[in-house]
């Protein structure tokens, strides 16, 4: 019998670090709820997705950015695509996950694209008159 040991040594909470790198996921928000972790007591929101099975413990950025998408009420997230990917962090030097609409535009960090963003082509002048055939 064959199996995938990596659920067993996999955590709970998503990290950036378990996303893959330069790509976005796309996933499906199934819960936001809020937890209390017993080591710090500390208790945050939370999101389970349908098609992880670890969940993201928000951070106030996160959060914001979730604010923005879909309003201060977490009833209403559930069923929203959304999307993460793993950037780079000051903190700890560990990424963290970056959340953007499903929707909209790529996600920035620092005001620059994040992960492998086509540059589109520039428009060349026309030489042609407009009111010409």
């Amino acid at each position: 019998m064959s199996f995938n040991v990596s659920k067993y040594t996999q955590s709970k909470w998503l990290k950036g670090s378990d996303l893959p790198v330069g790509r976005l996921t796309q996933v499906t928000i199934k819960a936001a709820y809020e937890h209390t972790f017993e080591q710090t007591q500390e208790t945050k929101p939370c999101l389970d997705f349908y098609e992880i099975e670890q969940s993201l413990p928000l951070n106030r950025t996160q959060i914001g950015t979730l604010v923005s998408l879909f309003g201060d009420e977490a009833g209403v997230w559930p069923g929203q695509r959304i999307n993460l990917q793993a950037v780079p962090s000051n903190y700890q030097g560990k990424p963290t996950v970056l959340i953007s609409s499903a929707e909209g535009p790529m996600p920035t960090f620092n005001g620059q694209p994040v992960g492998n963003v086509p540059t589109p082509p520039t428009a060349q002048p026309s030489t042609a008159h407009p009111f010409q055939s």
